[in-house]
């Protein structure tokens, strides 16, 4: 019996693939964008106004903004602390029951407050502010993003997966493999960090200047 239900799951993947259109706006990516698409609209119809603030804030910012104007040891501590408020905050989340929600949650809030900073650089900066707006966040959010998805797995996924064979596995294997998740955690929260304090800076002013 399970030996079929196994043969059926299987073929009605194959009778039926997973298009990544589709699959694309499932799960935590789903929320995120809906979420993201969300704000838009709510500011850009009622909130559109009152964006005027957010978008001067944008815009200073900005401006302060330069390889040459920015202190990075100052700059590397205050990363540091709030991406470390962060990571401890998504790892609390991680060891509650609700982790599942609270997750999909966070991709939700991500995905509004994305949204705001989009549209308040496009009312400071006019359309080159997306352009603006994504060499703020690259190349670091690009690694938090896989970081995110890296606890999701491990607090939610690898729970829901895990065989067995894992949870019977001897001590020094469950330790073996604690430290290499704590090393893939600091790996991946390091090279964010670096990437925010050091090479992004750069990147904002050049696309500055080339605008």
């Amino acid at each position: 019996m399970k030996n079929r239900f196994y043969y059926d799951a299987y073929h009605r993947q194959k009778r039926f693939p997973r298009i990544a259109s589709v699959s694309l706006f499932r799960g935590k990516t789903g929320i995120f964008l809906l979420s993201f698409f969300i704000a838009i609209l709510i500011c850009r119809i009622l909130l559109w106004e009152d964006m005027q603030s957010i978008a001067r804030w944008s815009r200073t910012c900005i401006e302060r903004m330069g390889a040459s104007a920015v202190d990075q040891k100052e700059m590397l501590w205050y990363v540091l602390i709030r991406r470390l408020e962060l990571l401890s905050l998504l790892i609390l989340c991680g060891i509650t029951k609700i982790r599942k929600m609270l997750y999909y949650l966070c991709s939700a809030v991500a995905g509004s407050v994305f949204g705001i900073f989009l549209l308040s650089m496009i009312q400071s900066f006019g359309v080159s502010g997306v352009i603006l707006a994504i060499s703020v966040l690259m190349p670091q959010w690009f690694i938090y993003g896989i970081l995110y998805v890296y606890l999701y797995w491990l607090f939610v996924r690898r729970v829901e997966l895990r065989g067995y064979e894992e949870m019977n596995a001897s001590k020094p294997f469950q330790i073996g493999m604690l430290l290499l998740y704590i090393l893939g955690i600091l790996g991946l929260l390091a090279s964010g960090i670096y990437l925010e304090c050091y090479v992004n800076p750069l990147l904002v002013a050049w696309v500055k200047g080339f605008l």
